[in-house]
């Protein structure tokens, strides 16, 4: 059937392949700098979960992303506590009580307002990276921090105690403390408490950083601290805080703990990516960041991962081609034992067999990706490279558990089913999209669910999608998705331009109309211009409720010309865990448009076409601005003429 329900493009596209290098270069660019920079996961503003769908604002969408995931850090930084600090942290607790007296704090120190030991606690603490240290405070004090102001007032009340003189002792701690007091040789039990607290917190930020918990991996200690290890900490630790007549980390020993962590120069490492897309090759060549990418990645579920030593492994600064080889291999033994990384993959290629190069035949043949491919900038081997860590390693990492991807999925088919129109949709709904561009590997079930999930969501707005470049070309796809989702940020009748440089073809006249837009020339600045709105919008709809960047997007990079199949897939993956997976596990928050499903069952049912009432008054719209603008261009062409003519009589008026 000639008018089955189809996309068609308008106008051609370009296929270069530097229109496929340039935008994987970008995307792979983008991506890279989002593992190696810190997340703040602090927001200024104050989240109320207990909103409504439809009251929920924009900034309340992103920070209950972002508080889900600090709320999964936290419960995992609980267990580790619970495991591996807990026996340790109640050593300690005996040691400094006042009945044991094993480790004693200076019996002058004060911590009121404006002291010295006050300041000094404060500087002590100023030392730390402050992302992990409010992990430390929620930990030990279970506690929430919202903010930064927070923060201070939790350390005056929770760590400092600035609030509570008086402590609850028993009878014979009370007498027990007078007699102490009277010699005027310990500290008090709250001073006590608070040094306690103190040192178990260095103790479980060490485990913590040791085992990268927090996502990206920042630094424990600021860049400018005064001590760079947590020997140094608490040596600095016991001079100020602790009595001469205590030897602070014989006692820890005892106790089970012992310092190991060191920040090197490669954690302050400027790891971030330059602007200039044509420097991935020469950033990459190093091995440095593939390696720091591999083990951001792998930490998560691999506590070896999690305890590579980079310093003692990689060569840095690198000041020869060896130096750049071994680094390369650091970072191709992570993904191959820990990451499953496939280095080699068949592909079909011609294949001249009389090349006597035994070697190049076979990388023929394979596609083999080899340390010296990364170290020379080879573009192809690189891209692929990342292809595979991306969709191997940090696939698996965001989509987790692939459960809830299925679940949605059944649940698009349930709807679609309720409201297919005829029987030509229910096939384009179950047909598969397979990608055009050559796979050296086989693409895994997430990549398959993943477009699954785009081609159903998009069904339902009967947006047929055929493959992942052109269909994609206009922006609309991505905003069904929103829309789908997020209605009050992004309305699909209101805010989506329908009348682009491609076509929704649902009937034979929808065709025909189709057919006949082809000729009309003038129209291609309005689909031009259509698009262009549309991908402003997916901008706006990113920056406010998405946790990544929205440089992915932007016209220039993605759309123009055609999309790229792999830097759609990866705004897929992202979009997914966004609106799939970073939902909170209690479901409080379920942000899907269920009305979408019976408004649009009673559009279908009564007009077997697609959203051609919006296209038609676009074209109403976009033809009466052709025609004021050709009626302008007339006007101005007559008023030319007519000054031409007037110029001409006076001319030759003036010489007669």
């Amino acid at each position: 059937m000639s008018f089955q329900p189809a996309i068609r493009a308008r106008i051609p596209f370009n296929l270069s392949s530097n229109n496929t290098i340039d935008k994987q270069t970008h995307a792979y660019s983008i991506w890279l700098n989002a593992l190696f920079t810190p997340v703040e996961f602090i927001c200024n503003t104050t989240v109320n979960q207990s909103v409504s769908n439809e009251g929920t604002t924009t900034k309340t969408l992103r920070s209950v992303a972002e508080l889900n995931r600090w709320y999964i850090l936290r419960d995992h930084a609980r267990e580790i506590f619970a495991r591996d600090i807990q026996s340790i942290a109640t050593k300690i607790n005996s040691d400094i009580d006042i009945n044991h007296c094993r480790i004693n704090p200076k019996s002058d120190l004060n911590f009121s307002a404006r002291t010295v030991n006050r300041q000094a606690l404060l500087n002590f603490i100023s030392q730390y990276n402050r992302i992990w240290f409010r992990l430390a405070m929620e930990i030990i004090f279970s506690i929430n921090i919202e903010n930064y102001q927070q923060m201070k007032t939790s350390i005056d009340q929770c760590l400092i105690q600035l609030h509570n003189n008086n402590v609850s002792l028993s009878l014979n701690d009370m007498n027990l403390k007078k007699s102490i007091f009277n010699n005027n040789k310990t500290a008090s039990v709250q001073i006590r408490l608070t040094i306690k607290n103190l040192i178990i917190m260095v103790i479980f930020l060490e485990r913590a950083k040791l085992l990268r918990l927090i996502d990206n991996d920042p630094c424990l200690y600021n860049y400018d601290s005064k001590f760079k290890s947590t020997k140094e900490s608490i040596d600095i630790l016991s001079q100020d805080f602790i009595s001469s007549d205590t030897n602070l980390l014989r006692r820890l020993k005892l106790a089970g703990y012992e310092p190991t962590y060191r920040q090197t120069s490669l954690d302050e490492f400027n790891y971030l990516l330059t602007n200039n897309e044509n420097k991935l090759w020469e950033d990459l060549k190093d091995g440095i960041r593939l390696t720091r990418c591999a083990q951001i990645l792998l930490s998560s579920t691999n506590e070896y991962v999690a305890r590579y030593d980079l310093s003692t492994k990689l060569k840095c600064p690198v000041v020869n081609l060896v130096h750049k080889l071994l680094n390369i291999d650091q970072a191709f033994e992570l993904l191959q034992t820990y990451g499953h990384v496939n280095l080699t993959g068949m592909i079909e290629t011609s294949v001249d067999f009389r090349d006597s190069d035994l070697d190049a035949l076979l990388r023929k043949v394979l596609c083999i990706i080899s340390n010296k491919d990364i170290m020379n900038g080879n573009k192809q081997c690189t891209l692929e490279l990342l292809w595979r860590i991306f969709i191997v390693c940090y696939l698996s990492k965001q989509l987790s558990p692939i459960e809830k991807l299925n679940q949605e999925i059944s649940i698009l088919k349930t709807n679609l089913s309720k409201y297919a129109s005829c029987s030509i949709e229910e096939q384009l709904i179950t047909i598969d999209i397979v990608p055009l561009q050559k796979q050296h590997i086989n693409l895994t079930s997430t990549i398959h669910l993943l477009i699954k999930w785009v081609q159903l969501i998009c069904a339902h707005y009967k947006f047929w999608l055929y493959d992942l470049q052109e269909s994609f070309a206009d922006g609309r796809a991505l905003l069904y998705i929103i829309s789908y989702y997020l209605p009050s940020l992004c309305d699909y009748k209101r805010d989506i331009k329908h009348l682009t440089t491609l076509a929704t073809c649902q009937t034979r006249n929808e065709h025909i109309k189709f057919n006949v837009e082809l000729g009309q020339q003038q129209l291609i600045n309005i689909y031009e211009r259509n698009v262009k709105s549309n991908f402003r919008l997916l901008e706006e709809c990113i920056k406010l409720f998405g946790t990544f960047s929205s440089d992915f997007i932007k016209y220039e990079y993605y759309a123009k010309d055609v999309p790229d199949e792999r830097c759609t897939i990866i705004i897929l993956a992202m979009l997914a865990h966004d609106l799939i997976f970073s939902n909170n596990n209690n479901n409080e928050n379920d942000f899907r448009h269920q009305k979408l499903f019976k408004e649009l069952k009673e559009k279908y049912f009564n007009d077997n076409e697609s959203i051609i009432d919006i296209k038609n008054k676009e074209n109403s719209i976009n033809s009466s601005e052709i025609s004021i603008s050709t009626n302008t261009f007339v006007k101005e062409k007559r008023s030319c003429q007519g000054n031409f003519h007037s110029k001409n009589h006076l001319t030759n008026g003036s010489l007669y």
